[in-house]
């Protein structure tokens, strides 16, 4: 019950799939990080919606639709990260539209960032809620991050930060909240007391 309570107050972490996009699909390989919408709270990640336009030509496309749904948490050094989570490649031919996958769930924690890695996903250009994304200059090289990482390496330029090419993908994260600990005690505090006032009821 207490899990079937929190999800009531679940969030969605990112940018809203459900928004207009400039450009449907996009076309290149990137890594993007979505540095404006860091998890605020601790809880657990069990799906991620992303936006799709219709199926590309290999005229306007560069690629299979692939691409790999991440969450990093910081190190605390700059531009380093750690992957805690991959979806593995997802390529489920899924297009014009909003879609949601479920996922093996993800423990996470305040400051733990989204974003994804491959082609495919929607977004918008010259944006003010801008993620900072990383291509090596070839379309088809940008490499898959795993384990930790420095974003800044020689294999990336940087682009983004409110300068021309800033992106805002359309992929977001569920999010279900888990109670503090504190919170915890009192709910169970709160159930052995209902517990015990039924045993002293049968008793008399």
């Amino acid at each position: 019950m207490l899990a079937l309570s929190s999800r009531v107050n679940a969030a969605s972490v990112g940018n809203d799939p459900n928004e207009a996009f400039d450009l449907p699909s996009d076309g290149f390989t990137v890594l993007s990080i979505q540095l404006q919408n860091p998890i605020s709270q601790t809880g657990i990640l069990d799906s991620f919606t992303f936006a799709s336009g219709l199926e590309p030509t290999s005229t306007d496309f560069h690629g299979p639709f692939d691409f790999h749904a991440l969450v990093f948490r910081p190190t605390g050094i700059l531009n380093e990260y750690s992957v805690i989570f991959d979806s593995g490649d997802f390529d489920g031919g899924l297009f014009n539209g909003v879609f949601t996958e479920p996922i093996t769930p993800v423990a996470v924690q305040p400051g733990d960032l989204v974003g994804h890695w491959g082609r495919g996903i929607a977004f918008d250009i010259n944006t003010s809620g801008e993620d900072t994304y990383f291509n090596n200059g070839s379309e088809f090289n940008t490499l898959l991050p795993a384990g930790t990482f420095l974003a800044s390496g020689p294999a990336y330029t940087m682009v983004g930060g409110g300068g021309p090419g800033t992106r805002e993908y359309g992929i977001a994260f569920n999010l279900v909240p888990v109670p503090e600990p504190s919170t915890w005690a009192l709910l169970t505090i709160g159930v052995i007391s209902l517990a015990a006032a039924a045993v002293r009821r049968r008793k008399k």
